[in-house]
């Protein structure tokens, strides 16, 4: 038997050095359904309902605000008894804002702010903007925060045509069926967790089809769907922030185009 590798040598030889600078093609057609960046924070100023929404109504006066109240649910499920149910509002926790349009989508809790922007996507440096722009908002005396977590999701759909497809067409590593097995595919789900060894960073891709019906008959969508949160808790600055978001950004980025095979790329050129 081979002498075990050292893990120190398994980290050397997995390790990658991470390039926000790096450029990637600028799709004109971006697949982008949905883009969510999550913040949470631990934070000790004043959290109180009439204060915060008279703040968000004035300094994000292009939202519509709607009060949101929290549950605690618990399950006691003992052998052979019937499972106790017991819950236990808790009152208000935040509040979820939404543009006129709906594409802009901010809850805001105590130690957590989350942004979703809907397709159109607009761009990464509007995007991460409007993002820390609604943070500040929140937390516009925290020049310094002790983040819990950083979490960045980009939902991606690419329109497929015919009522049938090759994924090896579109996909680098296309799921494949058991050999001898001349059957298609109905559907498909795959999830991976990727670690980046030297970072405190955890990518997760999942890759899956959803059929839909349109005007043109059913519609079928090749769904990559790439979460990138942090592992441990990162303190720093708004300024300090941003440089960390767009590492993160470079992971996502990699990921997604490192998926897609030239023909699936052509198609979002």
């Amino acid at each position: 038997m081979p002498d075990a590798v050292p893990l120190r040598l398994i980290r050397e030889m997995n390790s990658i050095v991470i390039a926000p600078e790096e450029q990637f093609p600028v799709l004109t057609h971006a697949p982008v359904i949905e883009a969510v960046l999550e913040l949470r924070c631990r934070r000790d100023s004043l959290w109180e309902e009439s204060a915060v929404t008279t703040m968000l109504k004035e300094h994000l006066p292009d939202f519509s605000i709607e009060s949101l109240a929290g549950t605690k649910m618990e399950w006691k499920v003992q052998l052979g008894q019937e499972p106790e149910h017991s819950s236990e509002e808790l009152g208000w926790v935040g509040v979820l804002m939404r543009t006129a349009d709906k594409k802009e989508i901010v809850r805001v809790e105590r130690d957590m702010v989350v942004f979703s922007q809907l397709a159109p996507y607009p761009g990464w440096d509007v995007f991460s903007n409007r993002a820390i722009r609604y943070w500040g908002v929140v937390a516009p005396d925290d020049v310094s925060c002790e983040f819990a977590r950083i979490g960045m999701r980009y939902i991606n759909r690419i329109e497929l045509t015919g009522p049938t497809v090759d994924l090896e067409e579109y996909l680098v590593a296309a799921p494949k069926l058991p050999l001898d097995l001349e059957l298609p595919f109905v559907d498909f789900l795959h999830r991976e967790t990727i670690g980046v060894p030297g970072y405190d960073y955890v990518v997760q891709l999942t890759r899956t089809i959803q059929q839909t019906e349109t005007e043109q008959g059913r519609g079928l969508g090749l769904i990559i769907d790439i979460d990138v949160a942090t592992t441990k808790p990162w303190s720093g600055t708004l300024v300090e922030l941003h440089a960390r978001l767009n590492e993160m950004r470079w992971l996502k980025n990699k990921t997604f185009f490192g998926s897609l095979t030239q023909n699936a790329k052509s198609l979002l050129a």
